[in-house]
């Protein structure tokens, strides 16, 4: 997700710093993935 200045792409962040709702969209399933690797202990 990140560009050549380490801040968001332009098609995920207008500002570089804030997701859109496309930007949210890419994050929504990291957490759960987190939580599911937490639980098997990984």
């Amino acid at each position: 997700m990140a560009d050549e200045r380490q801040g968001l792409k332009a098609s995920f962040a207008d500002d570089g710093v804030h997701p859109t709702l496309a930007g949210y969209r890419v994050m929504e399933p990291l957490p759960e993935q987190a939580v599911r690797a937490a639980r098997r202990g990984k």
